[in-house]
């Protein structure tokens, strides 16, 4: 079970928790929005492990 509160008060606000929320909604949204262009989006912009350890195609031209 997740804790939903804490009797100990936070004195700062999460910024980087709800930025990271906010981007990560951004990015769904955008992929749940390419419909039938979403394979090639995440074929072009996913990295394989093979060409990370065999430094092939990381940045493919064109």
């Amino acid at each position: 079970m997740f804790p939903i509160y804490d009797d100990v008060p936070t004195k700062k606000f999460p910024l980087i928790t709800v930025a990271l929320i906010v981007l990560n909604s951004i990015v769904y949204l955008y992929q749940v929005s390419l419909g039938e262009r979403f394979a090639e989006f995440i074929y072009s912009m996913g990295l394989l492990p093979f060409e990370i350890t065999h430094h092939i195609d990381l940045f493919p031209s064109g």
